[in-house]
């Protein structure tokens, strides 16, 4: 007989995994919109929509995760048609916590959309008033009738003037003048085709550069890397790979299993000085498999697989990550924790986490503008430090356009491989009971926030 409560925990897993980060983003954007709020922001009216929505956001995800909650913690004192109804009711639950996570998104950077038109609306409106201006109409002033001067006879006066006497005249030599350089420019002409050059910068010959925007200037060498937060979405649509349990029988994920796997990953990036970023990293993958993993299984929850990844990194930049630069390289160090959950039976896979130390690396190849190619590559190297081990490869390509100074998008492809094994004890490579293989790979696209 299979157990209930370990499925139902995996039920309630892969639901919370998506309503507690559209949660808890709700949350962070109401403290954003309030900041704004209180520190006298124009804009008032944008910033408490975008408030008043995050507040129904917040609420809405926070009353899905405690339905789920409940359902969980009542599904042994429930009949079975209430418990089967309660989950079809929260089916859709981690779509709708998608669906609310990726709105937020959007409301944090639409008071910044307001803010641009707010600032040039005013320009465009002084140009417009000057193209329509119109010259003011001549005033008729009326003269008044001026009078005749009348004239007025005086009486003869006779006066006896004395003759000064003669002043002395000294002769001077007069001084031949200095000639003066007088510099001749030619006559300035103002025309209205030059102020519209001024106004439109794509008329001049030589377009103005873009430089790229969400990173420091070379000629401010006090300005550190914006804190950053990247979000992918993993549309995993190619599985292979496979598992052997405790009973020795090997299924082959791509031939016997129809597995359908997504998932997201979370980056954030604090930086901690110019060249040195402190990387928290959670990855959620989830694997669904039209068919049994084994054959006990009673019709009531699908088998599901859920492959958790957490870790902490210290980050390096070597070359790059400027305004200006053409090459980005940086290096990554850290340790990862890989945790499996399953609701299959038959001990498919050991629940312990798998600690292991992590080398990654990044590159970036930027041109003359606010697009580039990224190409990220990480490796953990297994440990059995808890009694499992765990081998994980990911690599990816991605694509980006950083379209504001806080937030980019960025798409591309991307693939992991992992190589999980649990043995008889710790610090030891010998008694492997457990191994699963997978290799997941598909497109990915998401949004990298600066703040």
């Amino acid at each position: 007989m299979p157990d209930l409560t370990r499925g139902y925990r995996f039920w309630l897993l892969r639901r919370l995994c998506m309503l507690v980060p559209a949660c808890t983003g709700a949350g962070l954007l109401i403290v954003h919109q309030l900041n704004q709020i209180t520190t006298g922001n124009p804009l008032l009216w944008i910033h408490f929509a975008c408030l008043s929505l995050a507040f129904l956001l917040l609420l809405f995800t926070g009353w899905l995760a405690g339905r789920c909650v409940a359902c969980y913690l009542s599904h042994k004192n429930q009949v079975s048609f209430r418990k089967r109804r309660t989950r079809m009711e929260l089916a859709q639950a981690g779509l709708m916590g998608m669906v609310c996570l990726a709105l937020l998104p959007a409301l944090s950077l639409l008071p910044a959309t307001f803010q641009d038109l707010s600032r040039t609306l005013p320009t465009r409106l002084m140009e417009v008033s000057r193209l329509l201006k119109v010259t003011p109409e001549k005033v008729s002033v009326q003269k008044k009738p001026v009078s005749k001067p009348k004239t007025i006879t005086l009486r003869p006066v006779s006066i006896q003037v004395n003759p000064a006497p003669p002043v002395p005249v000294q002769k001077t030599t007069p001084t031949p003048p200095k000639p003066l350089a007088v510099e001749t420019q030619p006559a300035y002409v103002y025309s209205f085709q030059e102020e519209e050059q001024k106004a439109d910068h794509w008329t001049f010959d030589s377009p103005p550069r873009m430089d790229r925007l969400g990173v420091p200037n070379p000629m401010r060498p006090f300005e550190w890397m914006l804190p950053e937060i990247n979000v992918k979405f993993l549309a995993l649509n190619n599985t292979s790979g496979m598992i052997s349990g405790k009973n020795k029988t090997r299924t082959d994920l791509e031939d016997d299993l129809d597995m359908e796997s997504a998932g997201f990953q979370i980056d954030l990036d604090l930086p901690v000085s110019r060249d040195d970023s402190i990387l928290f990293l959670y990855q959620p993958v989830g694997l669904s498999a039209a068919q049994n993993l084994t054959d006990a299984a009673d019709g009531e929850l699908d088998d599901f697989l859920l492959w958790q990844r957490l870790g902490v990194f210290f980050a390096h930049r070597f070359v790059g990550y400027t305004s200006e630069s053409v090459l980005d390289f940086s290096l990554m160090i850290g340790v990862v924790g890989d945790s499996l959950l399953t609701t299959a039976q038959g001990g498919v896979a050991d629940e312990v986490i798998r600690l292991s130390p992590y080398l990654g690396m990044e590159v970036g190849l930027w041109q003359q503008g606010p697009a580039g190619i990224l190409l990220n590559f990480s490796h953990t190297f297994p440990t059995n430090i808890t009694g499992a081990a765990a081998r994980v490869t990911q690599l990816s390509a991605l694509f980006r356009i950083d379209f504001a100074q806080a937030w980019s998008l960025h798409m591309g492809y991307f693939g992991i491989r992992g190589r999980f094994q649990d043995f008889s004890g710790k610090m030891t490579w010998q008694g492997s009971d457990e191994e699963m293989e997978v290799f997941l790979h598909g497109p990915t696209f998401g949004i990298d926030l600066r703040f």
